[in-house]
């Protein structure tokens, strides 16, 4: 075979992979949404059969008092009374389940055209930054203190680092490596070097969504392109400024993120 036609045999190759690849991701999420419908379908029957039963008990209640019921019709009661207090609880989840089956179809909808699945919806995008577009924005608000954060995080700058977080996680950084008996100066240049390495997959930021927990905490839902993943990022308001406090792992929620499931520091 000539080099010529190795090399064309190469490039349908590569043609063919960037092909299929779409397709596979589509019709993966196809599979995931019929798993979605039919659980839907179950919950929303086993509703309406919870929503019927408790009618039908309001109005045998209403013609008489619980004290003339009988004792099968108590244990019925008895029994309603539970199922009603997961009624709720299974309309929520369903809900979910209404909200999460239309991420899988704008997912599946991406995959056909060629875009990767797990990139965020555009509409719920609220700031994006290339990683050569990162730069230091001051810490006068969340967002701001977060372009800060990563820009000091992606260059490996020891000293913006150390501006950007908490005294809590910088004083994390300090004793990164505590046993080897450093200078903290060391220990927190070590420590940038090693983030700096830990953000080289991603080569762009997109902030879709953010929630204020309260006046001085707020977490940030951060889209890292390159590595494919979401993440949580709580930022803590130190005085008159934000600062960068905690980071999730990759998929975890809001709740994950509070009861203390954190990637860093």
């Amino acid at each position: 075979m000539t080099m010529t036609a190795m090399r064309r045999g190469l490039v349908g190759a590569l043609v063919t992979t960037s092909l299929i690849a779409p397709l596979a991701l589509a019709h993966h999420s196809q599979v995931k949404i019929r798993e979605r419908r039919e659980m839907l379908r179950q919950k929303s029957e086993r509703l309406v059969e919870l929503s019927a039963e408790n009618e039908r008990l309001s109005q045998q209640l209403a013609k008489s008092d619980s004290a003339s019921l009988t004792s099968e019709q108590l244990r019925e009661l008895l029994k309603l009374r539970g199922e009603i207090g997961q009624l709720g609880q299974a309309a929520s989840a369903i809900e979910k389940l209404r909200a999460s089956n239309q991420q899988l179809l704008a997912a599946c909808e991406r995959a056909k055209a060629g875009v990767d699945p797990s990139a965020p919806d555009p509409k719920t995008i609220q700031a994006h930054w290339a990683k050569d577009q990162l730069g230091f924005a001051g810490y006068a608000d969340p967002t701001s203190a977060l372009k800060s954060a990563l820009w000091a995080m992606t260059q490996g700058d020891a000293n913006a680092l150390a501006s950007s977080v908490t005294p809590e996680a910088k004083a994390k950084l300090d004793h990164e490596g505590w046993y080897d008996r450093r200078d903290p100066g060391e220990e927190i240049a070590e420590s940038a070097r090693t983030i700096a390495e830990s953000f080289s997959p991603a080569h762009g930021f997109s902030v879709v969504g953010q929630k204020m927990i309260s006046e001085d905490l707020a977490i940030l839902g951060v889209y890292f392109e390159g590595e494919g993943q979401t993440r949580r990022i709580a930022m803590k308001k130190v005085g008159d400024e934000w600062k960068f406090s905690v980071m999730g792992r990759a998929g975890d929620g809001d709740d994950d993120l509070q009861n203390g499931y954190a990637a860093w520091p």
